[in-house]
């Protein structure tokens, strides 16, 4: 069973069908995708009988994924949406502004928009917010049957005055009205669909569609594209002068508190940092060949599986983790802090869904030195408390060779609206969304780590450190004041660049395992 839609131009029927064993085989991850976001309840229902993927003439390497569930005891047949790119493969969430970002991950202006023109009004009806505001696209006027309040004259009048424009129309249900619609052209911009009123006082009935479209009740666990403007080399390259001579006048910054000298500290910094590179490096517990690490995996999962509360998937955890047939879909690492003597810090990746998941925790093995009162489990939660009542449990006192590691950890394990305050000590740390050999030469010069600066007043209770930031999508060059105790305070942020092209990171329901405490579980 192939559902074909009758409003899509002939250009867009040219696609491939997957039967559902080929798609399995070939695409599980669209498969799990799919599974995963709609309801068991509402696919109970339904036979799945394969999916479409329909190539996109006017966008290279993109896909429309359609996929179909064929009805069981008399419920309508269902479909679902899935957009494919080489960078991200996400569900369709019905919104118009989401089928223009997926379309301006590949937009280049070498693309003859006016020869598709019909392709691209189709997929933007079918698959855009449109959708929810009852409006649907007919590609010509044949396609309409006249609606029986309006006589067949008057009907008629109306055809032949744009019997001449082979422009698609709309059939609003909402506003009881007909549209003429077409794309508008700019050079550099997507097309913008404009609409010319045909008949306004037209009653529509709704028209009987082989299939409903999944999804709509409930939110999808899609992700929204990042959002990023396409500026011209002339822009691009008067941006990078204005961040060379920022990242220039910060050659030489020293804070104000501090008579050390700026290369001195630069290389004690260096050392330090090659020092934690090599001694609190992360170190993959699963999958692992080793005895030591599997056992440790199964401390961690056995802890979790008696505390974990998942809202979204609840049987994530149930199936063992060192199960033969999960293979390197849960990923899990560990690194060991120089600040906390009994806990490590904790990375889990799980694959296994339609939205990958990821978790951030301090978790401390059996027998490990852990403050009284202290859980062996804490979720890091993006907040800040979290770190300072385990600081105060832990007696925390840093020192100038500890400080560097801390701030990084502190920066990354706390969040503001618009994601984490990552810091960045080399190149690579930068989370790069795509290719941007511009900004990576105007930074790669000049990112250095965490300086921490001898204070020339002994008396004073925190040390100074001086680091570079991602935030949003955006970069900084920050002081911060680190006291004994863990407290953190940004004393100055000076931005140097904008508009990165860098993956955006928040902790979210989406991504983080919510674990649940045990009722007397108070931290002193």
């Amino acid at each position: 069973m192939e559902i074909k839609f009758n409003n899509f131009p002939k250009e867009l029927h040219d696609s491939d069908w997957y039967s559902p064993h080929k798609l399995s085989y070939k695409r599980p991850f669209l498969v799990r995708l799919v599974e995963v976001s709609i309801p068991p309840v509402f696919r109970s229902s339904r036979e799945f009988v394969g999916a479409e993927r329909i190539s996109i003439p006017f966008a290279t390497d993109l896909y429309l994924w359609v996929f179909n569930w064929r009805a069981i005891d008399g419920v309508e047949d269902v479909i679902a949406f899935v957009w494919d790119t080489p960078r991200r493969t996400f569900l369709v969430d019905f919104r118009a502004e989401t089928f223009l970002n997926v379309i301006r991950e590949i937009y280049t202006e070498k693309i003859d928009f006016k020869k598709h023109s019909s392709a691209y009004l189709a997929l933007y009806f079918e698959t855009g917010a449109v959708r929810r505001k009852k409006q649907s696209l007919a590609l010509s006027l044949d396609e309409v049957r006249r609606p029986e309040n309006i006589e067949q004259e008057r009907w008629n009048d109306m055809l032949e005055r744009v019997s001449g424009n082979d422009e698609p129309v709309i059939l609003d249900r909402e506003r009881e009205a007909l549209y003429q619609v077409s794309s508008g052209y700019k050079k550099g911009f997507l097309p913008s669909i404009e609409y010319k009123l045909l008949m306004e006082d037209c009653v529509f009935p709704q028209p009987k569609t082989p299939g409903t479209v999944a999804g709509l009740d409930q939110p999808w666990c899609a992700s929204m594209l990042h959002q990023l403007d396409i500026p011209s080399s002339e822009r691009r390259a008067e941006n990078n002068k204005e961040s060379q001579r920022a990242l220039k006048n910060l050659k030489n910054w020293r804070p104000s508190d501090s008579e050390a000298g700026a290369e001195e500290v630069l290389q004690e910094s260096l050392k330090n940092f090659e020092r934690r590179f090599s001694e609190r490096r992360w170190i993959d517990i699963w999958p692992a060949e080793e005895d030591a690490l599997r056992d440790e995996a199964r401390e961690l999962f056995s802890y979790i599986n008696e505390r974990c509360l998942d809202y979204h998937i609840p049987d994530a955890w149930t199936q063992l983790p060192w199960a033969d047939d999960i293979g390197d879909e849960l990923r899990v690492l560990r690194k060991t802090l120089s600040f906390y003597n009994g806990h490590s810090h904790y990375e889990i990746i799980d694959r296994r869904g339609g939205y990958p998941r990821r978790t951030e925790m301090l978790f401390a093995i059996a027998d490990s030195e852990v403050p009284e009162g202290v859980d062996r489990l804490i979720p890091l939660n993006g907040m800040s408390a979290t770190l300072h009542k385990l600081n105060a449990a832990y007696k925390l006192n840093l020192n100038s060779t500890t400080a560097a590691e801390y701030l990084d950890f502190f920066c990354d394990m706390v969040h503001g609206d618009e994601g984490l305050f990552h810091i960045v000590e080399s190149i690579d740390d930068a989370k790069w969304r795509c290719h941007s050999k511009d900004q990576r030469d105007v930074l790669s010069d000049t990112i250095r780590p965490i300086r921490i600066w001898p204070v020339s007043d002994p008396d004073k209770s925190f040390m100074v450190a001086d680091a570079f930031l991602i935030y949003s999508d955006k970069f900084f060059h920050t002081c911060f004041h680190v006291y004994p105790d863990g407290s953190v305070a940004m004393d100055d942020d000076t931005p140097v660049m904008g508009r990165l092209c860098m993956v955006p990171e928040l902790f979210t329901t989406k991504t983080h395992f919510l674990l649940r405490l045990p009722h007397d579980f108070v931290l002193p």
